[in-house]
């Protein structure tokens, strides 16, 4: 792997962490990843520190649009899906 490609691996298992750890503490989605259900994180991709949202959702592509609209309602202007993980969802 690339270093490169090694960095970007290790930023999305990175951001996976930091999702699932923080909306567990939340109570937003503690055993979402364990029910057969997707969890999305994304960030102002202009603000990697800034602006985020984060979902969970029966399937993927509902998890990443929610995602997506929560991290532009936080005030991010070119929000992108960093992270997502599925447990026996589509």
């Amino acid at each position: 792997m690339s270093g490169s490609g090694f960095a970007a691996a290790l930023a999305r298992s990175c951001a996976l962490a930091a999702f699932v750890i923080t909306t567990t503490q939340q109570g937003h989605a503690a055993g979402a990843l364990a029910i057969g259900a997707c969890a999305a994180y994304a960030i102002d991709g202009r603000n990697a520190c800034g602006p985020h949202g984060y979902a969970t959702a029966p399937t993927l592509a509902r998890a990443q649009n929610v995602a997506l609209r929560n991290c532009y309602q936080d005030g991010g202007r070119d929000c992108v899906v960093r992270a997502f993980a599925c447990d026996g969802a589509d």
